[in-house]
């Protein structure tokens, strides 16, 4: 429970005692009004007005319990995926998270590895990329063993503008490989192994010696 709710929970608290206290005067007042032997003109303005005595006794009654049932509430439990059907990035994740949940061994020689978690109200996205030496990067594309060869472009799908992914690669600080030049990319599986339904990887040749690798995958 956070510390605004603790505090609404006290406020609330010490709202319905003192509204209580002041219910209870009322009540020994206007019982003492009712019971008390009244003159005949007394007894014809108490007559008039009983019905009014009635009805502030049972509205003060009313807000007790209202405040009653405000105080001893218990809050919502928050849902467990998704933040209210809403995709939010899982802190602290780990490259080696992530590469387990994809299947996916990283290469010793990997550097600048990033990685990150999308927690979705269905599906979840992966997010894994590093930095591989080109003499590195067909053996480790032919160890992901892609269902059908992967494809290679020479222009950017995308302006840098246009790229709009649910799981964007900015998340890591990265270009998005649908914007870059250059680029072998295709499908890895789908569906894939346990709840893994897709994977992809692009690869985008850095310099002469490195290669960016992308790989992106929907849980």
């Amino acid at each position: 429970m956070d510390v605004a709710r603790i505090r609404d929970l006290t406020r609330l608290s010490r709202d319905h005692r003192h509204l209580r206290g002041k219910c209870g005067l009322v009540r020994t007042n206007l019982n003492g009004l009712a019971q008390r032997k009244p003159s005949r003109r007394a007894g014809l303005l108490l007559r008039s007005v009983r019905p009014g005595i009635a009805l502030a006794a049972a509205l003060c009654s009313g807000f007790l319990l209202c405040a009653l049932s405000a105080c001893s509430s218990s809050p919502t439990a928050a849902p467990s995926r998704g933040g209210n059907g809403v995709p939010h990035w899982v802190p602290k994740t780990t490259p080696q998270e992530v590469a387990d949940r994809l299947h996916v061994a990283v290469p010793p020689k990997a550097t600048d590895l990033r990685a990150a978690y999308q927690d979705g109200p269905q599906d979840d996205g992966l997010l894994l990329a590093f930095v591989l030496p080109g003499a590195e990067t067909p053996a480790f594309l032919k160890e992901l063993a892609p269902e059908n060869p992967l494809s290679h472009r020479a222009e950017p799908l995308l302006s840098a503008d246009e790229v709009k992914p649910a799981t964007p690669f900015a998340r890591l600080g990265l270009k998005e490989p649908e914007a870059l030049p250059d680029v072998t990319e295709g499908p890895v599986c789908g569906p894939c192994e346990d709840d893994l339904n897709s994977l992809s990887v692009s690869v985008h040749p850095l310099d002469a010696q490195r290669d960016q690798v992308y790989l992106r995958g929907v849980d």
